[in-house]
């Protein structure tokens, strides 16, 4: 029988069931890799909005992860942003610098690149 808590168990079993990385699982969630692999094994409880991130990365309820915390939704996540706006460092006046890191549909991401590559200042 395991020494790890249940909420250790039902994570572990995710993981290994999401066939991504545990880097790659900790980014969606907004998770620095430490604290995913602390929660992983079982050295720490996550924090409730902590656990509405996993939750909502697995695309499960927070329960199925830790039972014992109840009442928590995924609208209490506490994720980053999944963009970033920056002052353009080498364009000049009038751009901006954006950083995207979200799945997206193929046809949002395809017109987001296609405005990326009509929008960008030409290079010589």
């Amino acid at each position: 029988m395991s020494d790890l808590p249940d909420y250790a168990i039902n994570l572990r079993r995710l993981q290994d069931a999401s066939g991504r990385t545990q880097a790659e699982n900790a980014r969606r969630a907004g998770l620095e890799r430490d604290a995913y692999g602390r929660y992983l094994h079982g050295k720490t409880r996550p924090p409730a909005a902590k656990l509405a991130a996993l939750a909502l990365a697995f695309g499960v309820a927070p329960e199925d992860i830790d039972p014992e915390q109840t009442g928590i939704t995924i609208d209490d996540a506490d994720l980053p942003p999944p963009f970033e706006i920056q002052e353009a460092r080498t364009s000049g006046p009038g751009y901006l610098r954006v950083k995207i890191d979200a799945d997206l549909p193929a046809d949002i991401a395809g017109q987001i690149v296609e405005l990326a590559a009509f929008s960008a200042p030409k290079r010589r």
